[in-house]
């Protein structure tokens, strides 16, 4: 079985310690980071797989665009406090996989949310491919017209 590597983004070691317990019963390599600039480098340097990003501390709609940006292919949860399930859909319609309830994070429902995004993450990076490829198509007929 091969290792998945996953990136938290939180401030709180909170989150880190709730997320190495969670993850501790599968093959899961667990780098917490606290911020967006130290991920980037991170997302270049190592083979990450999937990312966690807390949006606990942050109303900003914005932090969910730029780890989208930064992560490209890499699949995003987010992670919420109870009582914001609207930031996480909004996070979701952003572009992330899916967000989940910091209260509610327990091992078997943060390892299954972590392999649906990194199984599905493929397929949506194909069909982004396909759709650019398409787009680049059709413009080029608007051209010879």
């Amino acid at each position: 079985m091969s290792v998945t590597t996953v990136l938290l983004v939180s401030r709180t070691s909170d989150d880190a310690d709730r997320a190495r317990a969670a993850l501790s019963g599968g093959s899961f390599d667990l780098i917490v980071v606290a911020s967006q600039s130290d991920a980037g480098a991170l997302l270049v340097e190592r083979g990450i797989d999937c990312v966690l990003l807390d949006l606990s501390d942050s109303d900003d709609p914005g932090s969910v665009l730029s780890m989208l940006r930064l992560a490209r292919d890499i699949p995003v949860l987010v992670l919420i406090l109870e009582g914001h399930e609207e930031l996480g859909r909004a996070a979701v319609e952003q572009g992330a996989d899916a967000y989940i309830v910091r209260a509610e994070i327990d091992e078997s429902y943060l390892q299954r949310a972590i392999h649906h995004a990194t199984v599905r993450a493929p397929s949506r990076s194909a069909l982004r491919d396909s759709s650019a490829h398409l787009r680049a198509v059709l413009d080029s007929l608007d051209e010879g017209v």
